[in-house]
């Protein structure tokens, strides 16, 4: 994972209670006014999230990518997939564009036809879904992205 906007140096105490705070459940990525510190809260909640999903389930992220194609009116404006059967992938494509167009619609992503018994949870926002489709406009509410895990 590589961001470009990492160029300066790495205030690590900042980060460290930013990750305190993450995990205490402190750490608001709608919550501060400036637009800096809640794209930086949010970049921090999607990497350590991914993060340990892949270190506590490695096998989830091996094989093969199973591409997921989105129907809908908006579908050219997400990217999706699943790895392992297990973790599902989706991130926003052209946002500027599907804003102008008026958002997402119709336009839903396709879950896998085997379903955890329990439905799925987006690991990045706590979102619970079950079903063959989720639209969009519901799995973007609080990120642009989103990586869902079966329910356990």
């Amino acid at each position: 994972m590589v961001d470009p906007d990492n160029r300066r140096g790495v205030d690590f105490a900042r980060r460290r209670g930013m990750l305190a705070d993450l995990d205490a459940g402190r750490l608001d990525t709608d919550g501060p006014v400036d637009p800096v510190a809640r794209l930086d809260a949010a970049k921090l909640l999607v990497t350590a999230r991914v993060l340990r999903l892949r270190r506590d389930r490695p096998d989830w992220f091996a094989g093969s990518y199973t591409p997921l194609t989105a129907a809908g009116s908006a579908a050219s404006h997400v990217v999706a997939f699943a790895r392992g059967g297990r973790a599902i992938t989706m991130a926003t494509r052209l946002p500027a564009g599907l804003r102008r167009r008026g958002g997402w619609a119709d336009t839903a992503l396709p879950l896998p036809a085997k379903l955890p018994a329990n439905g799925w949870v987006d690991v990045l926002t706590g979102s619970r879904y079950s079903g063959q489709w989720v639209p969009l406009s519901e799995l973007t509410r609080r990120l642009p992205v989103a990586l869902l895990a079966p329910e356990e």
